[in-house]
């Protein structure tokens, strides 16, 4: 299964200078304003508290100028995910201590912690990938990264 399926928004070239920054834009462009989105527009402040809130107990920084910030959401039925580059180098305290500029963020329903880590391992895996990185951060446009997307992991 290619990862275009289990992706639903994508972003490029945010201009985050912060971490919180950043996080609120997805929260408030990808998943709050999406048509396909199940937030709504009162659900901004609860869903940014979640991410903020793990980020408070480690870093969410893989390697190779990848995070992948996640939390799990009370009430939600299906996992969210967003792809987003940044302009801005921004440190989600990374395991080779470099700083993030590809965010893969995921929110996932309460109660499935199973799953939620097994996704989070599968997106790990393909994502932290240095040539994936440096393919995804060249790329500028949104049709560009879903058709890279399509190509099987």
């Amino acid at each position: 299964m290619s990862f275009s399926n289990l992706i639903q928004h994508i972003g490029v070239h945010f201009q985050a200078n912060e971490r919180h920054d950043l996080l609120r834009t997805v929260v408030e462009r990808l998943f709050i304003q999406s048509a396909d989105t199940p937030f709504e527009q009162g659900d901004i402040e609860r869903v940014l508290f979640a991410l903020e809130e793990r980020e408070k107990c480690g870093g969410t920084g893989f390697k190779n100028r990848l995070a992948i910030p996640h939390a799990k959401i009370p009430g939600l039925q299906h996992s969210q995910i967003a792809l987003v580059t940044n302009s801005v180098p921004l440190d989600f305290q990374s395991l080779d201590k470099k700083a993030c500029q590809l965010f893969i963020i995921i929110l996932s329903p309460d109660g499935h912690d199973v799953q939620h880590l097994r996704l989070l391992a599968r997106l790990a895996r393909f994502f932290s990938q240095s040539e994936v990185v440096n393919t995804l951060l060249d790329l500028n446009r949104v049709e560009d990264i879903r058709q890279f997307l399509l190509q099987p992991p």
